[in-house]
């Protein structure tokens, strides 16, 4: 579950994410980062893979708009940057693997649920 520091981080509406958590399966689906990433990250998450979130927090994407919600993953972990945090991977690049849905208020009849995966 997301936790009142995303207000002060500058996140508008949390009604727009799924409610993620902590221990959460996830699915990555898009692996196409750009350049840019890849030289800050000494590994990134595999389309089709399955990860678990291992902390949640905002961040700003490059072209200073908005904030969005960064996974960091058990199963990735990259060197912490000049500011202090370790680089997490957009919420968007994920979807709820089967396996979780139903678990800690995560929800059932959304987009993201894939009924034929099984972990």
């Amino acid at each position: 579950m997301l936790t009142a520091t995303e207000e002060d981080a500058g996140l508008d509406a949390l009604s727009d994410f799924p409610p993620w958590h902590v221990g959460q399966k996830v699915l990555c689906v898009d692996d196409a980062f750009p350049q840019a990433a890849l030289g800050k990250c000494k590994s990134v998450p595999l389309a089709g893979e399955v990860y678990t979130i291992r902390a949640m927090q905002t961040g700003m994407p490059p072209n200073k708009r908005g904030s969005y919600l960064g996974f960091l993953l058990n199963e990735v972990q990259n060197p912490v940057e000049q500011d202090g945090r370790e680089p997490g991977f957009w919420h968007t690049r994920f979807v709820q693997a089967a396996a979780d849905i139903g678990r800690k208020g995560c929800f059932e009849g959304s987009s993201t649920y894939i009924p034929h995966l099984e972990i």
